[in-house]
């Protein structure tokens, strides 16, 4: 064996090859036209083309378009006895730019030096696979009649964990200020996840991998069993790891995506759109996968109403969600209360409002609902309806007390309470009066 490490001794095993494919003398490289090809695109990962003829395999990975080059990390296998290979019968591995000639002509002659097999056509392999990656890069996905697409199975793109509101295939963004939770309550919808069944990734850009391995603990006890909960600590815009995110997707089953947080993880300023563009696009590139995304609250007027930065922030994610920590609770066990309020929703109604406690106890944190209308500064950020509702949760009232009791004009409480007849019904009092109270399968 090589005491070098790389060249790999082990016996191989010998592939029965075409009667013309070896030759006692070499000779000028010959057409492979009559073998048969495997091609595949792999989508979110790249491409690979095999030729089970002469035992030949290309993959190409990392593969991405700019200034008019595509290029990506081209690896070659060659199967056979006498190449010259490492590892996993590797025969070259190496980026590559499918856009240059005098790329091509020099990996080619790099695998015919590797291969020891003259009468292989490297150079028509080689141009056989760009011409393939160039053809499907030029003409992207195929236009095809909308009523043939299928949809999928579970047409719902709502969903929870934990009692965390989330999307399937579909971004969510959690927005608040700092410290009110958003991490831990994100590794919490995480652990839910992975629970049921998901392979779950967790990238973070703020904290450390120790700091989560705690909160896990603190979450499920001392020896926590979660196999599919993956954890990657990223020091690099989510655009310029893209596609080793694409391949970790595809390599662990990836089906949902935390990135925390978008502020550190945009790669410019938040402020700026082109940041916001160039991140949902990477998110775009990753799949069909749910993904959450953390983001921080602007100190501006209204700054509860949108995340902090550009307005495409808003614009790409397709729920958006208001996460505000209590300030009313004092607690000398460091026990506090979140509420989360639904700002935006592209795939149906406006969610209410919800609230969750953290209870901190003996090295151990117990996260679970509790009413947001109970906390007089959570509940001022809910919705007119969602505030009226939690009036009257005492009993039937007028308009017009509404009105007083949460500061909001009466003829505005009139038309809420007059368009959400499913949760707000009319009933007369003793006294004749009519009054207005919550319907009963309302809570």
């Amino acid at each position: 064996m090589s005491t070098d490490g790389f060249e790999d001794d082990r016996p191989k095993p010998v592939v029965k090859l075409p009667s013309d494919f070896l030759r006692t003398k070499p000779r000028k490289p010959g057409s492979v036209v009559g073998f048969q090809r495997e091609w595949r695109v792999v989508a979110g990962v790249g491409y690979e083309l095999k030729i089970p003829d002469i035992a030949v395999e290309f993959t190409l990975t990392r593969v991405r378009a700019r200034f008019e080059e595509v290029t990506g990390l081209l690896t070659v296998r060659a199967k056979f006895a006498g190449a010259k290979t490492v590892g996993d019968a590797v025969l070259s591995s190496a980026d590559f730019n499918l856009s240059s000639l005098r790329a091509r002509q020099e990996r080619a002659k790099h695998l015919d030096e590797r291969a020891l097999a003259p009468e292989i056509d490297w150079l028509g392999l080689v141009e056989e696979l760009c011409h393939r990656v160039l053809d499907h890069e030029e003409r992207g996905e195929p236009i095809v009649p909308l009523h043939r697409i299928q949809p999928p199975e579970d047409g719902s793109t709502d969903m929870e964990a934990g009692g965390l509101p989330l999307l399937r295939r579909l971004p969510t963004i959690w927005f608040g200020d700092g410290g009110c939770g958003k991490s831990y309550l994100s590794l919490y919808a995480a652990i839910d996840l992975a629970q049921l069944g998901e392979n779950v990734l967790y990238c973070d850009w703020e904290f450390a991998a120790d700091d989560h391995a705690l909160r896990l603990r603190q979450l499920l006890g001392p020896s926590p069993s979660i196999p599919n909960l993956f954890y990657r600590r990223c020091s690099r815009p989510l655009t310029h790891d893209v596609n080793f995110l694409k391949q970790s997707i595809h390599d662990y089953r990836i089906s949902f995506l935390v990135c925390d947080s978008v502020g550190f993880a945009c790669g410019g300023a938040p402020e700026e759109s082109d940041s916001a563009l160039k991140y949902f696009a990477a998110v775009r590139e990753l799949g069909s996968i749910g993904s959450l995304h953390i983001a921080h609250i602007s100190k501006a007027e209204q700054g509860d109403q949108k995340p902090f930065g550009s307005v495409f922030w808003s614009n790409g994610a397709r729920s958006i969600w208001y996460v505000k920590r209590s300030e009313t609770e004092p607690s000398d066990t460091g026990d506090f209360s979140v509420g989360m309020v639904h700002r935006k929703a592209n795939t149906g109604r406006l969610q209410r409002a919800r609230a969750l406690r953290f209870s901190f106890l003996s090295g151990e944190v117990r996260i679970f609902p509790t009413d947001i209308g109970n906390h007089a500064d959570l509940s001022e950020h809910l919705p007119i309806w969602q505030r009226i509702s939690a009036c009257l949760k005492q009993g039937p009232m007028t308009s017009a007390a509404l009105a007083q009791e949460i500061g909001a004009k009466e003829t505005s409480v009139a038309r809420i309470l007059t368009r959400h007849s499913g949760v707000f019904t009319k009933v007369l009092s003793a006294d004749g009066i009519h009054r207005f109270g919550l319907v009963k399968s309302v809570s």
